[in-house]
C-alpha cells in the first residue's frame, strides 16, 4: 500500500496549476478529483502509520481509483500516457 501511495503521489500532478484550473465540465473535474484522492492518500498514509493493516480489496480499490484519475488527467491533455479505458476521452464525457 505504501509502495501504490508513493507511486501516485509521484505520477500524479497534484500541485500542478494547470491540473487546478476549472476547465467548466463538472463530470469529470480534474481539480476535484486531485483533491479526493490526494485526502483518501492522506487518510490511507495516517491508517498506515498508526498500525491499521490494508487487505488486498483496499489496495485494489485505491489502485483503482488511482487509474481513473489518471485515465481523466490523460484525457485532458494534463499528463502524458495513453487512457486506459474508451471512456476516458473528453469527447465521450461529454455526451
Amino acid at each position: 500500500m505504501r509502495q501504490l501511495i508513493g507511486e501516485a503521489r509521484a505520477a500524479l500532478p497534484f500541485d500542478a496549476p494547470e491540473a487546478q484550473a476549472c476547465t467548466g465540465r463538472c463530470e469529470a473535474c480534474a481539480a476535484k478529483l486531485l483533491e479526493a484522492l490526494e485526502i483518501e492518500l492522506d487518510d490511507w498514509e495516517r491508517r498506515l502509520q498508526a498500525g491499521a493493516p490494508a487487505t488486498l480489496r483496499d489496495l485494489s480499490d485505491l489502485a483503482q481509483a488511482c487509474r481513473q484519475v489518471r485515465d481523466v488527467l490523460i484525457a485532458d491533455g494534463l499528463i502524458e500516457g495513453e487512457a486506459r479505458r474508451t471512456g476516458a476521452t473528453p469527447q465521450s464525457r461529454s455526451r
